[in-house]
């Protein structure tokens, strides 16, 4: 499967790193801003790819890419 090369893989691969982060922290890292990045996240929880940790905090569910 191809990866996608979206704000969506972009954060995901940061919170593959990163392995907890906020949006504030993804937003500044990767220069995106913080609205598209939570959009990002958004779609990542929905699709079963990320989870929320606390409040605010993000991390990484299921393995893929």
């Amino acid at each position: 499967m191809a990866r996608p090369r979206t704000v969506a893989y972009k954060v995901y691969k940061f919170l593959r790193e990163a392995k907890v982060a906020s949006i504030h922290d993804i937003s500044v890292n990767l220069g995106i801003n913080p609205k598209n990045v939570y959009s990002a996240i958004q779609t990542l929880v929905r699709s079963g790819h990320v989870e929320r940790v606390s409040d605010g905090v993000y991390r990484v569910k299921k393995l893929v890419w």
